[in-house]
């Protein structure tokens, strides 16, 4: 069984987001954030995936809709992290090797900047 891909949205600055990745960062899980403070295509990516979310972060993990921070770290309490992310439990936040690819949206619609991790950053 292949692990999840784990998708994270953001906002610069964002106090949850960070305490989010954190969480992502120490169970070594890779994810791709997409940064979404000037709004843009991936904003409307992450409400579509998410309908009537309007904060940050909002976390998916494979197809399944965690939430925000505070529904990844009760997750982690309750031990159901790991399993979601060894693909063994869905489950929603309604019923409840990082990859950044920071997307930050541009004046242009439809164009956006693509940060590298930090990995590749070091040349890892």
């Amino acid at each position: 069984m292949s692990t999840p891909e784990v998708t994270i949205y953001t906002k610069f600055g964002c106090g949850y987001c960070s305490r989010a990745k954190r969480l992502l960062d120490e169970k070594g899980v890779d994810y791709t954030e997409y940064d979404i403070t000037m709004g843009g295509p991936k904003r409307e990516e992450m409400l579509e995936r998410a309908p009537g979310a309007r904060t940050v972060p909002q976390i998916f993990i494979g197809s399944t809709h965690v939430g925000g921070s505070d529904e990844l770290a009760s997750r982690e309490r309750q031990g159901e992290l790991e399993k979601l992310l060894a693909g063994g439990v869905r489950w929603s936040a309604s019923r409840c090797s990082r990859r950044i690819q920071g997307s930050i949206p541009t004046r242009t619609p439809g164009r956006s900047i693509v940060l590298p991790t930090k990995r590749q950053r070091a040349g890892r």
